[in-house]
Formats: structure tokens, C-alpha cells, sequence
């Protein structure tokens, strides 16, 4: 008796999962998230150029990364 119900639980997840395989995937984001800029800051540790060019968000007290978390936290809590 077990082995039908095996065999009938294998068959119906394999057509499920030939089923998924057959949706088309979206190309639209899901989210339409803002841009975030970026400045050009390279600093070198022990001879190794590291580029940072999200540095300016760093300063969480200044109004242009407050403004950028306004931003984000709209699309976020919409």
C-alpha cells in the first residue's frame, strides 16, 4: 500500500516542478528602487588601491544621506 502512494506523491511533484519550469520569468524589477550616486574615493591600504564610493553614506548625521534613507525608506514602506 505504501509503495502507490510513493510513486503517486513522486509523480505529482515532478509534474509541479515541470509546471514551474514552464512560467516565464519577468524582466521588470519587482521594485523600482531609486539610484544611489556614487563619488570617486580611492584609498590605498598597503599598496592596494580600494575604491569607496559609497563613503558619503557614512556620514548618517548629514542631509543627503538623510534625504537618500527618505528615498529608500519610501519604496520600502509603500
Amino acid at each position: 500500500m505504501r509503495i502507490p502512494l510513493i510513486a503517486l506523491t513522486t509523480a505529482a511533484l515532478a509534474a509541479g516542478c515541470d509546471a514551474a519550469n514552464e512560467v516565464e520569468p519577468s524582466t521588470k524589477p519587482m521594485v523600482d528602487y531609486p539610484e544611489t550616486h556614487q563619488i570617486a574615493v580611492v584609498d590605498e591600504y598597503f599598496d592596494t588601491a580600494t575604491t569607496d564610493p559609497y563613503r558619503w553614506l557614512e556620514d548618517d548625521h548629514s542631509d543627503v544621506t538623510k534625504a537618500w534613507t527618505d528615498v529608500q525608506n519610501a519604496v520600502t514602506f509603500c
